[in-house]
């Protein structure tokens, strides 16, 4: 009972902080989401490791993704959604040891402004973030997170 009240106490956390209510409570409660990691799992990519196609295998795989699981959502400046047809991503920089792949990616997006012109009507924004990608490899399974800059 008692990790079931836990889970819908960390669930109503996580709505009112997308709903930006809680970020003003944030100081005072002490509670930090500065973290934001999602899971992924990159198999298309990894079969592609150690040869040339590995960074565009993995662009195609990452564009492939819905925009919220490369947490484009939290990564815009406006609070704005975003337009999951229209995001670019680059590949900054490749490292790996023994268990991970480390991609640094940046990727271009398009965030939604509501009611900010003239006419009332919705404006586009161009977005930009970086992230980290941590990729195992003999599982494939990617931790993505999001890099503050």
């Amino acid at each position: 009972m008692a990790a079931a009240l836990s889970s819908q106490y960390c669930l109503l956390l996580v709505l009112l902080w997308q709903s930006r209510f809680i970020r003003a409570l944030e100081p005072t409660w002490g509670i930090s989401f500065i973290v934001m990691m999602k899971m992924a799992k990159l198999d298309i990519a990894m079969q592609h490791w150690n040869t040339d196609e590995f960074p565009e295998a993995l662009v195609r795989e990452l564009q492939g993704l819905h925009p919220d699981v490369l947490l484009l959502h939290k990564a815009g400046n406006w609070g704005g959604p975003r337009d999951s047809d229209d995001f670019n991503i680059t590949v900054l920089n490749i490292t790996n040891d023994e268990q991970q792949v480390h991609a640094r990616i940046g990727v271009f997006f398009t965030e939604i402004i509501a009611g900010c012109s003239c006419g009332d009507e919705p404006a586009p924004i161009n977005g930009y973030c970086e992230l980290l990608l941590r990729i195992n490899k003999s599982t494939a399974e990617t931790q993505i997170e999001i890099v503050q800059q």
